[in-house]
């Protein structure tokens, strides 16, 4: 089998749906391996556990009958364990449980068409894939298999590359280290040219009749103040629970997702809500929100209200306002970035108006992140 076949898992009562779906990748040039390619006599679990292992993409097709099927958990959470999960829903069901915050392709009533979206996004997620040998995937979970080749990932050529670009750097660095020093490069440096480049603010002495009056460390201490000043000013991320944010309320479990620092997706129900306290449940200045889109969806969230309180993390709230967020990932940076208004409260409520397609009952959610700082 091809190093960078497709694995296809799904269970055998839905072979004519699949079918549909092998030829449209073949059509695509892509190469393909499901169970009918097993040869007559040879072990059926060995033969799946290799075509598994050699594989860079493992399609999962969750359906009415999969969900239930022990072996297709099992070949989905090896796939998502080596980071080549592509999920895919051909039945309007929830997957098992710890594939239920993975974004996944919806071809329900799909019988082929390549002009649909949720089949373009299929098909992107894929080659990325295959392309680069498994290093991304829909879930964002990085873990890597191993070497498709049995060779030790030293020995690829990317191996090999990047430990030739490591030398280079230990090299220059050791020359910088040499110069330095005096070894190289003409002779030893003075030492006030080896001091920082960025000086102290300079010191102006007092005329002698009233320099006793002055403390010798004032100007270092008030140097220390503005310093101290500018970092509570600076903007962070209010949610971080490094910096004191708090879940305090939520309308379901998984708005606990929404709190991560790296970028993920999860699912959370219509007009779902959560109250955050900030840090010490001080008042906090907030200017924006950043929220995460993994790429374009119709479940996707599209309206979210903010809301703020200072008295206590139940209320009385007020709005602040709406935001509508894109419908698509933002390659610059992992986080949609929306400004607004400042604002200044003690506790934010973040609630779900509406998803990029209306009527359905869940969505997803990326992580997020409230701007501001704590005054």
């Amino acid at each position: 089998m091809s190093a960078t076949a497709i694995f296809l898992s799904y269970a055998s009562v839905d072979r004519a749906r699949v079918e549909v779906l092998v030829k449209a990748l073949e059509g695509e040039g892509l190469d393909v391996w499901w169970d009918r390619d097993i040869p007559r006599g040879q072990n059926f679990n060995r033969v799946i556990e290799n075509a598994l292992e050699q594989a860079r993409c493992a399609i999962v097709l969750w359906s009415s009958a999969s969900v239930d099927s022990e072996w297709v958990v099992n070949e989905a959470s090896e796939a998502r364990k080596r980071g080549m999960l592509v999920p895919v829903l051909i039945d309007d069901v929830d997957p098992p449980l710890e594939f239920r915050h993975l974004q996944a392709a919806r071809l329900i009533e799909w019988r082929g068409d390549k002009s649909d979206s949720e089949w373009a996004g299929l098909l992107a997620a894929v080659r990325g894939l295959v392309g680069q040998g498994g290093s991304t995937q829909m879930d964002r979970n990085r873990a890597r298999g191993p070497a498709q080749d049995g060779r030790r990932w030293w020995q690829t050529l990317a191996g090999m590359a990047m430990g030739a670009g490591a030398l280079l750097v230990g090299v220059a660095i050791l020359v910088i280290a040499l110069k330095q020093v005096g070894l190289i490069g003409g002779g030893a440096i003075s030492p006030a040219a080896t001091r920082s480049v960025v000086a102290p603010p300079a010191v102006v002495e007092p005329p002698a009749a009233t320099q006793g009056s002055v403390a010798p460390n004032a100007a270092a201490s008030h140097a220390a103040a503005q310093s101290a000043s500018g970092r509570a000013n600076a903007t962070t991320n209010l949610l971080d629970p490094e910096q004191g944010g708090k879940l305090v309320i939520a309308s379901e479990d998984n708005w606990k997702d929404v709190m991560q620092k790296e970028p993920r997706t999860t699912v959370i129900g219509s007009h779902g809500f959560a109250v955050f306290a900030l840090r010490d449940d001080k008042p906090a200045t907030i200017d924006g929100i950043a929220v995460y889109v993994e790429s374009t969806n119709s479940r996707n969230l599209k309206e979210l209200s903010i809301y703020a309180a200072d008295q206590s993390e139940t209320g009385p709230f007020r709005k602040i306002t709406t935001v509508t967020l894109p419908n698509y990932r933002n390659m610059r940076a992992p986080l949609h970035e929306l400004k607004f208004e400042p604002f200044t409260a003690r506790y934010v409520k973040l609630e779900i108006v509406s998803w990029q397609e209306a009527g359905v009952p869940n969505g997803y959610v990326g992580n997020m992140q409230l701007l501001g700082r704590v005054r």
